[in-house]
């Protein structure tokens, strides 16, 4: 689990990963994780049907995804992308992170 020194918000994510909010999202997201190990303050991906039934049994306060998994998630807070390159993602989430708040992230 990756863990951010400083909190984020929904609509600073929304602008780094350019995506649309569904839902109630926690006020407090400060981890980026996997599905077994996540909590309300933790912020997981959903790419793969394969990890669908993980992601529904995770306690994850958000989840980033697409469009394709809205229908299999209906209670959940999502933050739904054009295409989810998890890879490529999360690389320049950390990034972007990084340089608005000039504060490293830990592990």
């Amino acid at each position: 689990m990756k863990r951010f020194n400083i909190p984020i918000n929904s609509e600073l994510l929304t602008q780094i990963c350019q995506g649309e909010l569904k839902g109630k999202i926690p006020s407090v997201l400060c981890k980026v994780g996997e599905p077994e190990e996540a909590d309300e303050q933790t912020i997981i991906f959903l790419e793969q049907e394969k990890l669908l039934e993980k992601v529904k049994a995770s306690s994850a306060g958000l989840i980033i995804t697409t469009e394709k998994f809205i229908s299999e998630l209906p209670e959940r807070a999502l933050l739904l992308v054009q295409k989810l390159l998890r890879r490529n993602l999360f690389p320049s989430f950390r990034k972007e992170l990084y340089c608005l708040f000039k504060s490293p992230i830990i592990h």
